[in-house]
């Protein structure tokens, strides 16, 4: 069945960076002029007038919000632990449950092809059209040279010394089998290894033997 949308771009934070995802809807919708079909918004806040701003300067692209809270967060790790103190892990010391926020497009795969996730505070080197062209991949990912464990603390698997996946951009296509079984199983990981967005991200790669385009250093930097 054909799908309304071809090439999708999910974007995540928390309330108090509107202006900063406002900025990069803006400028990839004038790079990429209409290489992008719809954006995806994920938030914990933004006002009704920042909604109306992003649509009105995404290029023609349509623009979906989608709220995603910390009782949103607690309420997808519920089924998965009793552990109600994992909000107070040292991962949540520096990152926010918008973390997770990267993990929505396994919810999105119905309606779009392929979806890239990219994290606000990088800086897109080159163009990444090429992703969306891109067959016979379950997703594209860089990865890195940090190990499984420690990334993932609680653990000690067959592929603890597997190199990590970096989640600063992440492309997501619709040949992953069962994609909100693995938005199931991210949870399942977090709840008994820890939370990490990379570590867990990793470990559903690993597990599911997905076949990964590694991106290299050449698609993203940072900005500090």
């Amino acid at each position: 069945m054909k799908k309304p949308y071809k090439n999708g771009i999910l974007l995540a934070a928390t309330s108090n960076s509107a202006f900063a995802i406002g900025t990069m809807v803006a400028n990839i919708a004038e790079v990429m002029g209409g290489g992008v079909d719809i954006f995806y918004i994920v938030h914990d806040g933004f006002t009704q007038s920042e909604l109306e701003a992003f649509a009105r300067v995404a290029g023609g692209a349509k623009v979906k919000f989608i709220s995603f809270t910390k009782d949103d967060f607690a309420k997808r790790l519920k089924p998965h632990t009793n552990n109600q103190n994992i909000l107070n892990s040292p991962f949540f010391s520096r990152w926010t449950h918008m973390a997770y926020g990267m993990f929505e497009p396994l919810l999105l795969l119905d309606e779009c092809e392929c979806i890239v996730y990219l994290d606000f505070d990088i800086l897109l080197l080159k163009g990444i059209s090429e992703l969306f062209r891109l067959k016979g991949y379950h997703f594209s990912a860089h990865r890195g040279k940090s190990l499984l464990n420690p990334t993932l603390m609680g653990y000690n698997g067959e592929f603890k010394d597997c190199r990590v996946y970096r989640s600063g951009i992440v492309a997501y296509y619709d040949t992953i089998p069962n994609p909100k079984e693995c938005y199931n199983q991210i949870y399942n990981y977090s709840a008994k290894y820890g939370a990490n967005d990379q570590g867990v991200l990793s470990l559903l790669i690993l597990d599911n033997k997905f076949k990964v385009k590694n991106l290299g250093y050449e698609y993203t930097g940072s900005t500090y």
